[in-house]
C-alpha cells in the first residue's frame, strides 16, 4: 500500500500544480472575454454627424485589448479616392464643415508600423435649414493730431 501512495503522490502533485499554472492568470485571455491578438482595430463612438464643423466622432483605437487611442505614436488616416491623408499624430477627434463619405483607417507605431485591419465610415450630412448665422460688426475710429478732416470727426 506504500509503495502505490508513493508511486501516486507525485503524478497527483504534478496534476495540481499544471492545473495551479493554468489558472494563474498567465494566459492571453483578458477580463473582458477578449484575447491580446496584437491586431490593431479602430471603433468610433458615432457614424453619422452634422457638418456643422462643431459636431465630431470620436474614435478609439486599441491594439489588442490596450487602448492606445492618446498615444503620441497614434495617427487616423483618412482614405480617399486620390489616396490616403495623414492626421496629426495622438489625434482621435474628427469634425467638419464638408458633407460626404469619410473613412478612417489607424496607424500606430510600436517598434514598426501598423495599420488598422478594420475601417469605419463616417457619413456627414448636410446642415439643415435651421441653423442661423449672425454677423459681428466692428466699427472703429482713428484719430490724428496732425489731421485736420480726422479731428473734425473727433468732435461729433
Amino acid at each position: 500500500m506504500r509503495k502505490l501512495y508513493l508511486t501516486i503522490l507525485p503524478i497527483v502533485m504534478i496534476l495540481c500544480l499544471a492545473m495551479l499554472s493554468s489558472c494563474s492568470g498567465n494566459s492571453d485571455e483578458t477580463e473582458n472575454g477578449g484575447t491580446d491578438d496584437g491586431i490593431l482595430r479602430i471603433t468610433a463612438d458615432k457614424t453619422a454627424i452634422q457638418a456643422d464643423g462643431v459636431e465630431k466622432v470620436t474614435f478609439t483605437v486599441k491594439l489588442g485589448t490596450k487602448d492606445v487611442s492618446e498615444e503620441s505614436t497614434m495617427n487616423l488616416i483618412l482614405v480617399k479616392e486620390s489616396g490616403e491623408e495623414n492626421l496629426d499624430y495622438g489625434v482621435r477627434a474628427f469634425s467638419t464643415s464638408v458633407p460626404g463619405t469619410y473613412v478612417f483607417k489607424a496607424r500606430y507605431y510600436e517598434g514598426k508600423a501598423m495599420v488598422s485591419e478594420n475601417e469605419v465610415t463616417v457619413q456627414v450630412a448636410p446642415v439643415s435649414g435651421g441653423t442661423s448665422y449672425y454677423h459681428k460688426l466692428l466699427g472703429m475710429q482713428f484719430t490724428s493730431v496732425g489731421c485736420q478732416p480726422v479731428r473734425r470727426l473727433a468732435l461729433h
